[in-house]
């Protein structure tokens, strides 16, 4: 099994945007992982990726993180 780093450099390759926005905030709310963290785990990530962290909110649940998403896309 990976430690949470290596999966979540893993998910940033494997997902689309909405899907690692969804996994960033699933990582926030259950304390797994700070701001911070998520950065430096990112550090080696294409921007695009790493600008992805500036998209969380601690959602408590990955539909609700899909909503926001999409109604920000939409204005």
């Amino acid at each position: 099994m990976d430690d949470i780093d290596t999966a979540t450099r893993s998910a940033a390759r494997c997902l689309n945007d909405e899907q690692f926005v969804v996994v960033l905030d699933s990582l926030l709310h259950l304390k797994r992982a700070t701001e911070h963290q998520l950065r430096t785990w990112l550090r080696q990530a294409p921007l695009r990726v790493q600008r992805l962290v500036d998209m969380t909110a601690e959602a408590e649940a990955g539909t609700e993180t899909m909503t926001r998403l999409r109604l920000r896309a939409k204005g």
